[in-house]
């Protein structure tokens, strides 16, 4: 076989050089031109082995290499399980935290309020940083962001646990560091939601996002149990075990440098965000006047991640959907972040748990989390990705569940796990519908179809709206356990899950009608077909 280079030296704006190799024997090519596209076949043998394509759709400037299904789905599980362990990363900080959290509390006599407040400003500056981190995602490079902010968030780990080792345990200091935490970790989420949706078009986000929304889940069981491990069976001080989250963080930091890739146009990917039949049922929608003119005004025009320059903070919040889904965020994690937070010290507190049946306490709440999150995402793609209606059920349920928590009396440990369990999988059901799947579907809609820079935004949005919820709920909790106890507790956060059901109820109503008509659709379809 002889060997042969094919080089083509594309000169754009003097500085864009692009090189492509490729081995043949003998070469035939063949060019093809259209209204919008030029190709540039090479064939080896007869086989093609590479399309290059230039379109109207993607950046002058840029030249896509149409890569193999099995390269593009190869990506997309890199991509899945980076971001996916990236997040799990941050929640294993959090969590270890809230486990260490009763030591501290031991050691120097905290009070329960202080540690409320400590989690208040960890969670505030949380919710600031992703308004801010959720626009500069849309407007710089999401990868990276998230490097830099893993090497943030170790060294303020590091200081924190470097604080306690000398003694300097101060409630206005570690309010202090926290609140700097807060802003570092609160990169993750929109850069991981953003590179995620990038990768995966919205037929079965459901299911997949319900699957990655277990990220949290698994770095909320790993950061307690093994925290647990190291301090009642290694033996570790609970400063040291706490520096140990900040040294995997600096591991991740360095395998995001290879492992990440912003967005698929990088590799000359194109991800459809709506298949042909999905673009069906929403005709079918359409033309039943359901939505109306909702998105009557969306431009036709698909501009690439180049040519996109993001959206306002102004223009997110007036996207269909923005606002009625955060307003139930700022309720459910209100909620959620409670119970996360706060359940490690009722077990020790009022039910006596070692470290140990504390952890187990934890992981049955965030392993129902994730089967939750797996279900009702499911769920809603059989329901040709309508969210809402299971949303309110899941609500409805877990609302129950937690008023039971408070009035059942005190049962045996099996019992009061499989409770939490059923707890978890509710709550999960209920997150990764509102913050991770809605959220996507809203950066992704038609009425921002001309600009993929949009995901960010909208995710800093949700997020952090929910959080402000989650912060002020800490302060709260922490009130009303001090004065009133644990049961008021539950009956409070409970309270807040029903109440993330409201701005629901109109699009409840809708999603029903429309759930109904594609069914019907489809019924008819399948009919014809035979």
């Amino acid at each position: 076989m002889i060997l042969a280079q094919i080089q083509y030296n594309i000169s754009m704006n003097q500085n864009n050089i692009q090189e492509i190799q490729s081995t043949q024997s003998s070469s035939d090519q063949q060019i093809i031109r259209g209204n919008t596209e030029e190709r540039l076949m090479l064939t080896i043998q007869g086989q093609t082995t590479f399309k290059v394509i230039e379109d109207d759709s993607f950046d002058s400037n840029h030249l896509r290499i149409q890569v193999t299904p099995r390269q593009r789905t190869l990506l997309q599980i890199r991509m899945f399980l980076a971001t996916y362990i990236s997040f799990a990363i941050l929640h294993y900080n959090r969590q270890s935290w809230a486990v260490l959290k009763p030591k501290l509390q031991k050691e120097q006599n905290v009070e329960s309020s202080i540690l409320g407040a400590i989690d208040t400003s960890f969670l505030t500056f949380y919710a600031i940083g992703l308004f801010i981190n959720g626009q500069l995602s849309d407007r710089y490079d999401p990868k990276t962001m998230l490097i830099f902010a893993f090497f943030l968030v170790a060294g303020i780990t590091i200081l924190i646990s470097m604080t306690a080792l000398y003694q300097w345990v101060n409630p206005v200091l570690y309010t202090l560091l926290f609140a700097v935490n807060g802003l570092f970790q609160s990169v993750g989420r929109p850069c991981c939601n953003q590179i995620f949706a990038n990768w995966f078009g919205k037929k079965g986000r459901g299911s997949l996002m319900g699957l990655w929304q277990s990220s949290y889940n698994t770095g909320n069981v790993a950061g307690a149990i093994v925290t647990s491990f190291l301090t009642s069976t290694v033996g570790m001080q609970w400063e040291l075990s706490y520096m140990v989250s900040g040294g995997f963080c600096i591991v991740m930091a360095f395998v995001n440098m290879w492992a990440l890739i912003s967005h698929p146009d990088l590799r000359g990917i194109d991800i459809e965000e709506i298949d042909k039949s999905m673009s069906a049922t929403e005709e079918i929608i359409r033309r039943s006047s359901i939505e109306g003119k909702r998105e009557s005004n969306a431009l036709q025009k698909r501009l690439s991640f180049h040519e996109s320059s993001g959206i306002s903070l102004k223009e997110a919040l007036q996207l269909p959907g923005v606002l009625m889904y955060a307003a139930c965020c700022f309720c459910i994690k209100f909620a959620s972040f409670g119970f996360m937070l706060w359940l490690p010290l009722y077990v020790q507190k009022s039910r006596g748990y070692s470290d140990y049946e504390t952890a187990w306490a934890v992981a049955a709440y965030d392993m129902g989390n994730v089967l939750g999150g797996v279900f009702f995402g499911a769920l809603t793609d059989l329901t040709f990705s309508r969210r809402t209606p299971w949303a309110v059920l899941a609500i409805i349920l877990a609302t129950a569940f937690q008023v039971l928590l408070a009035y059942l009396p005190d049962t045996g440990k099996v019992v009061f796990f499989t409770h939490i369990f059923v707890i978890g999988i509710l709550m999960g059901g209920v997150l990764v519908i509102i913050s991770g799947i809605a959220s996507a579907d809203l950066g992704k809609q038609n009425a921002v179809q001309n600009n993929q820079r949009s995901v960010g935004t909208v995710i800093g949005i949700m997020w952090g709206i929910g959080t402000l919820g989650a912060a002020i709920g800490q302060v709260i909790i922490g009130f009303i356990e001090q004065h009133f106890g644990w049961d008021a507790v539950f009956i409070f956060m409970a309270g807040m899950v029903l109440t993330s059901a409201l701005p629901l109820l109109r699009s409840v109503k809708r999603e029903i009608g429309e759930i109904r008509i594609l069914s019907r659709a489809a019924k008819e379809s399948q009919k014809s077909s035979q």
